[in-house]
């Protein structure tokens, strides 16, 4: 089973070779720095990295710290900013110390 680093790796080398990741064939001159040899093509790959890493990724804010659910797909076709992150959901989490707390008996 190869790794998500491994694919992507594997999927880099296709797109410098000129390589669709869809469907193996060569991408024509004409598409110029495409992804994929066509749209159906575009739309295969797509899925295929939806399936491989799930619909949305938590993404770290540097600055604040904060994690927001980000849709996979806007990642991979639009990138994304640190100022974009406030746009997406944020992913609430229990922090460390709650937790720890919650572990610990009252004293009867």
């Amino acid at each position: 089973m190869m790794t998500g680093l491994e694919f992507v790796a594997r999927e880099l080398q296709q797109l410098e070779a000129g390589i669709c990741p869809a469907c193996g064939s060569l991408i024509p001159i004409a598409r110029g720095r495409a992804y994929t040899c066509d749209e159906a093509c575009h739309g295969t790959w797509i899925a295929s990295l939806l399936q491989k890493f799930g619909e949305t990724r938590e993404i770290t804010h540097l600055e604040s710290g904060k994690v927001y659910a980000v849709p996979t797909r806007v990642i991979l076709e639009q990138g994304i900013k640190g100022s974009d992150l406030e746009k997406y959901p944020e992913v609430l989490r229990e922090s460390e110390s709650t937790k720890s707390a919650s572990r610990i008996e009252p004293i009867s």
